[in-house]
């Protein structure tokens, strides 16, 4: 696998590019709600 990629960086980039595009248009289409979005920031701030 690490010869697949050392030899092909552009289909890398495609590929990482096209999944990047899916996940945008994802959290788009399907936004946590703000309690949730809330939760988590709360969680970040007391984390160590």
């Amino acid at each position: 696998m690490i010869e697949f990629i050392r030899e092909n960086p552009d289909q890398i980039e495609d590929y990482l590019r096209e999944e990047e595009r899916l996940w945008q248009k994802f959290r788009e289409t399907h936004p946590l709600p703000d309690q949730v979005l809330e939760a988590f920031r709360q969680a970040d701030k007391t984390r160590v």
